[in-house]
């Protein structure tokens, strides 16, 4: 897959599993078939709900952020990054937010900042691109949930 110039990429992020969806909707399985591989973008809580994916393709998936109201570290043993190349490109996956405490607290700074902005969540969205391009300069794509 390194040295192919093109592949197809299934991208998947927040499924919360198995707190928020009690498995992946079987529609899933159409909608990847045929992939050459599967990217999960954090926040899944047990990578065990993702096995149907392996199936499919190979899957790589990273931590998400914490939820305490619904009692999620995010998927806890996952790394917080992953870096790949796929089709000769440089792609980090990631799911975006800065990891632990503080990322936590940044996360609570930029809802409340985008949340009395008129953009909103374009807003923050800009700031996790902005802080993404900073920390991986050298990568081709940041794929991030």
């Amino acid at each position: 897959m390194q040295n192919r110039s093109s592949i197809t990429i299934g991208v998947l992020s927040d499924t919360h599993l198995p707190y928020r969806l009690a498995s992946l909707p079987p529609q899933i399985a159409d909608i990847f078939r045929g992939v050459d591989v599967i990217l999960h973008a954090g926040d899944v809580d047990d990578i065990a709900h993702l096995q149907p994916l392996r199936r499919l393709a190979p899957l790589y998936a990273v931590r998400g952020n914490i939820h305490l109201g619904d009692r999620s570290w995010g998927g806890k043993d996952l790394p917080w990054e992953v870096h790949l190349t796929l089709a000769r490109r440089r792609v980090v996956l990631t799911h975006g937010h800065q990891p632990g405490l503080m990322g936590w607290l940044f996360k609570v700074r930029d809802v409340l900042r985008s949340s009395l902005s008129a953009e909103g969540d374009d807003l923050l969205n800009e700031e996790i691109v902005r802080r993404l391009r900073r920390r991986h300069p050298h990568a081709d794509v940041v794929v991030f949930g």
